[in-house]
């Protein structure tokens, strides 16, 4: 198995928030207008060091603000949850890369386990990213 990267949905992007055009939009001042959907690089970073990817999300469904990501990532290496089960989202990650569940109890724990095993998840490719290095 090569270098695996490990990354949860809502940490591939940011969006543009002009909190004074909500705040005119609520106010009944402007229309809405559409938001902006930024990457934060992390995702391109993986590819580019090629790291096999693995993308995990809280919601069932790919969305069409996903598309972007979702053409650079195969499906079968992409966990969605069901039926709201954000947890079992990540024992079913750990059963697609041959780990052993051990019954956390909190997602961000099983994120733990798994840095702790060698697996590169999104704050780490984050850094590198920033500070323009590469991880071993």
């Amino acid at each position: 198995m090569g270098r695996i990267a490990v990354l949860v949905v809502k940490e591939l992007t940011t969006v543009d928030v002009d909190v004074a055009r909500d705040i005119a939009y609520m106010a009944g001042v402007t229309p809405r207008l559409r938001t902006i959907v930024f990457s934060t690089g992390i995702l391109e970073f993986a590819i580019r060091h090629y790291y096999d990817v693995w993308i995990v999300s809280h919601r069932d469904r790919i969305a069409p603000i996903d598309d972007w990501w979702s053409i650079r990532v195969p499906l079968s290496k992409t966990i969605l949850t069901e039926n709201g089960d954000y947890l079992s989202t990540w024992r079913t990650l750990y059963d697609a890369l041959l780990f052993t569940w051990r019954n956390f109890a909190h997602p961000d724990m099983a994120r733990r386990h798994l840095d702790r095993c060698g697996i590169v998840l999104s704050e780490e490719l984050y850094v590198a990213l920033h500070r323009n290095t590469s991880l071993p």
